[in-house]
């Protein structure tokens, strides 16, 4: 992903009083999506003045495609290096390391098979660096139209190689003199280098796709078939029995040297297809009792409750039910008939201490309503009964359109692999309404159906849920269409009916909700039953200092610059891509050597996860997610 700009004011500033510096080096991803026509910056350091004292920036000429670095210091030394012609709509990169009066600028568009490269030695010594600036210069108004991505700066002069390795990944691959990092995969001032280079701006900027480079470096992958342990034996090699007769010449004699056996024997060559056998590994034999949380419900044992000698009568409110208090007998008897030689036994009644129980509310689940398969619940009004039947669902094992990454080679056939990615999942369910009993409740039943798909005021989307056989599966999805048929049918209480729900997250999830808690120092094995990747939300619970929670199976690690006290907790959604310290945002805590928290996720199966902070951490780290489908 990458942010684009579309119009002035959305540039990104930060104010740095580094004063002058000689050495750094700036690396980014950049695609001019509509010619201007007209002077463009992609990023400027720059003292924050009208006068010229001191600028280094990166910016078309006046054609608007253009592009060049350009360097001034105070008007005593200017230069203008690593011109390039640009191309509407196509990603370049563009690397440029600074040391004194020596420079290199590497650019490469994203289909060329080679890098470009620009050196220099005649450039300003040193430049004033006061402010920090994406998407516009100081000049003001120069700002492009188009995109950018995975900015990175450091305070230090990089090598062309280095420059060169950079390219490739959103991730800095050289994390010493970091002194900012923005990925720019959303439109966002977080800094991610850990050095706190958080921005200002970016009012008006969006989100579009970006170069389809990778996230972070990646080690090579091996993918082996399954396969059996083999033990090569080669066979013998029988030795040669005739020897040729050699030529001898004039004065020369023939000595017969022995041949000594080759005794070692070249290792086999392996094949794909074997398989290691690993080492046992020893089950860890304390697991701590795991904090079970149910989504936002948490299951109230009550107290017992004294009895009471005086009980007042309850208010009763619609939707109740009353459990009546005992009534007291009447403690007056009449006086009985004597009859000669009778006995009169009084007799102690035992008064009645009986409380009624208090009531408990549950609230409702998603998913509670449903009884039978074939029914759909959204928002809580359950669809799939005799009045309101439901006799086609589309899209909901449909598998959602798809982004697909590949790039195409320009030079052989074929395409570079990219990430399929998939879009938003839309759902149609088509019903009918049903008052044929009473054709003149019709309007009641559609009354209903427009309530229970309204459009919401705000962004915000339901719990959507469907049982298939035996599947009972939830997405969060809103209302973007509803027909409701006025026809012959509507007349005699069964109206047609379609409704078409847009669910921005394509996936769909177990109903229950799955929590486990991994100790400081060890790990603990989270499946996600699915069969596409969960985000799910972790919970590190104070005291710990510089928390880390690693996903082995992904190789992907979450890492904190932060001091947790006893009793804080620091929350990571790692859908959403938040991070809240007591509701405030501290994404800012993300160490430079962690994924962003988007990048955090279970894959489907078995991930390994490990927990580990370098002071405290006794009270482990929670991690609860839903097993996702796609």
């Amino acid at each position: 992903m990458a942010v684009r700009f579309s119009g002035s004011g959305q540039s990104y500033t930060r104010t740095i009083s580094l004063g002058a510096q000689s050495q750094w080096s700036v690396s980014c991803w950049f695609k001019i999506t509509t010619d201007r026509n007209t002077y463009s910056s992609v990023w400027s350091l720059d003292q924050d003045s009208g006068a010229r004292l001191g600028f280094t920036m990166l910016r078309t000429d006046s054609d608007g495609t253009t592009l060049s670095f350009l360097a001034n210091d105070n008007d005593v030394t200017s230069i203008t290096k690593g011109t390039r012609a640009l191309t509407v709509g196509v990603w370049y990169y563009i690397g440029v390391a600074v040391n004194g009066a020596n420079g290199v600028m590497v650019t490469r568009a994203l289909t060329d098979t080679s890098s470009t490269v620009t050196t220099w030695s005649d450039g300003p010594a040193s430049v004033m660096h006061d402010t920090w600036r994406i998407g516009d210069d100081f000049f003001g108004g120069e700002w492009p139209n188009g995109c950018v991505a995975a900015v990175k700066w450091w305070g230090a002069a990089l090598s062309q190689g280095e420059l060169e390795n950079e390219a490739w990944t959103y991730q800095p691959r050289r994390a010493a003199n970091l002194r900012g990092w923005h990925p720019f995969d959303r439109a966002s001032t977080v800094d991610y280098s850990g050095a706190g280079a958080t921005l200002s701006g970016g009012t008006g900027a969006t989100t579009e796709d970006g170069p389809g480079i990778a996230w972070s470096p990646a080690g090579p992958v091996m993918v082996a078939p399954t396969g059996v342990s083999t033990t090569a034996t080669p066979s013998a090699v029988a030795a040669v029995a005739a020897v040729p007769t050699p030529t001898v010449t004039a004065g020369a004699g023939v000595a017969a040297t022995a041949v000594a056996a080759v005794a070692a024997v070249p290792a086999p060559t392996v094949s794909t297809g074997q398989a290691t056998a690993p080492a046992a590994v020893a089950a860890v034999a304390a697991v701590p009792a795991p904090t079970v949380t149910v989504g936002s419900i948490s299951i109230a044992s009550p107290a017992a409750v004294a009895a009471v000698a005086a009980v007042p009568t309850p208010t009763v409110s619609t939707g109740q039910s009353v459990a009546p208090a005992s009534v007291a007998a009447v403690a007056s008897v009449p006086a009985p008939s004597l009859v000669s030689g009778a006995t009169i036994l009084a007799t102690t009644v035992a008064a009645l201490a009986r409380v009624p129980l208090p009531s408990i509310t549950v609230p409702i689940l998603p998913g509670d309503l449903i009884e039978a398969d074939g029914q759909v619940e959204l928002g809580g009004v359950l669809w799939g009964t005799d009045r309101i039947r439901v006799q086609e669902i589309s899209g909901w094992e449909s598998l959602p359109s798809i982004d697909n990454g590949n790039v195409l080679r320009p030079q052989r056939h074929g395409a570079w692999v990219g990430r399929k990615i998939a879009q938003q999942r839309l759902v149609t369910i088509k019903m009918r309404l049903n008052s044929a009993d009473d054709p003149t409740q019709v309007q009641a039943l559609v009354r209903e159906m427009r309530a229970a798909t309204r459009i919401f005021d705000g962004p915000e989307e339901t719990d959507l849920v469907i049982r298939t056989y035996g599947e009972q599966l939830l997405a969060r999805g809103a209302v973007i269409d509803r027909d409701i048929v006025l026809d012959s049918d509507w007349s005699v209480g069964q109206p047609a009916v379609s409704v078409l729900i847009a669910c921005a997250d394509p996936r769909r999830y177990d109903t229950t909700v799955v929590s486990a808690v991994v100790a400081n120092g060890s790990s603990a094995a989270v499946v996600n039953s699915g069969d596409t990747a969960s985000h799910p939300i972790v919970r590190i619970n104070g005291p710990a200092t510089s928390p880390s929670l690693a996903n082995l199976t992904t190789e992907k690690l979450l890492a904190f610059n932060i001091t947790l006290l006893a009793n804080e907790r620091l929350e990571i959604d790692t859908n959403e891509g938040a991070v809240t310290l007591g509701g405030a945002d501290h994404m800012s805590a993300l160490s430079a050597v962690s994924v962003p928290p988007e990048a955090w996720f279970l894959t489907s199966g078995t991930n390994v996860i490990s927990y580990s902070a370098s002071s405290g951490g006794s009270n482990g780290a929670e991690i609860q997610w839903r097993s996702a489908f796609l």
